[in-house]
């Protein structure tokens, strides 16, 4: 599956690429790979405020596997192992995590429960060439001027998330579902989020959705998200996915997310 993100108001652009091989109906591996490009300025200064004729840039990026397995028919367990790299200008910093999620199917029409951790790992610090300096400890007693020092930035976190959530189907006629499910976000560096989520299917081929994230949070930047999908089965072939989605982000503005995506 391929999904691309365009920020109206920014050069900002995000790219996502993610598939999955079932091995015998019970054991799945997946990949995925991101990543967010901030675009490009020009490098000014105090003496160059007009600008120095360079250019910075910065990107975050991040890729990963994933490995799931079905240990009963009501009880799944899945985990990913991911690198993570953020870079600005000449430095970067790169950290390494680990999600594990859970899902239980009850008796209770088929309801849903799935909880998750993500972003188990390592400390992110930021290295580069901007960060080597020469340094003379004692210019007046002679001391080699070259010596090369460098400069020490602090390490921070991962954020780290935990999700639980609940999903079934309300609504379910020979031709038509509807499906809701809600799940809560609690994450280390911010308050914890309630999101909510309604879908409509017709025949398996035609999807509607709405939904609102980030109930609960002060000075919440995020709401109103809502979107469409099509599947369409090209005998012999595979089952292909178009999707849609929009999604009101507050002061950053409008985020229009386009996908398609398609099984074998």
């Amino acid at each position: 599956m391929y999904e691309h993100y365009q920020d109206q108001c920014s050069d900002k652009i995000t790219a996502q690429c993610k598939g999955s091989y079932n091995i015998d109906g019970n054991n799945a591996f997946g990949f995925q790979i991101g990543v967010l490009n901030y675009g490009e300025e020009e490098v000014t200064t105090i003496h160059a405020q007009e600008g120095t004729g360079e250019r910075w840039d910065a990107q975050d990026l991040f890729a990963g596997v994933s490995y799931g397995a079905n240990l009963t028919d009501r009880f799944s367990i899945g985990g990913s192992v991911k690198i993570i790299q953020q870079q600005i200008y000449h430095e970067s910093a790169t950290g390494y995590a680990l999600d594990i999620g859970l899902l239980y199917i009850t008796d209770f029409n088929g309801m849903r429960l799935g909880m998750s951790i993500s972003n188990f790992g390592t400390d992110m610090q930021m290295d580069g060439k901007d960060l080597l300096h020469p340094y003379d400890e004692d210019p007046a007693l002679g001391n080699n001027p070259t010596v090369t020092s460098r400069r020490n930035t602090a390490s921070w976190p991962l954020p780290l998330f935990f999700r639980v959530g609940v999903s079934m189907e309300v609504l379910q006629l020979e031709d038509n579902t509807i499906s809701i499910g809600t799940d809560s976000w609690v994450p280390s560096d911010n308050s914890t989020v309630l999101n909510f989520g309604a879908e409509y299917n017709y025949k398996q081929i035609f999807f509607l959705r709405g939904g609102y994230q980030s109930i609960g949070r002060i000075e919440n930047q995020e709401g109103l998200t809502a979107g469409f999908g099509f599947k369409y089965f090209v005998p012999g072939i595979a089952d292909i996915k178009l999707d849609y989605a929009f999604q009101d982000f507050g002061l950053l503005g409008d985020i229009h997310t386009f996908g398609f995506g398609f099984s074998m």
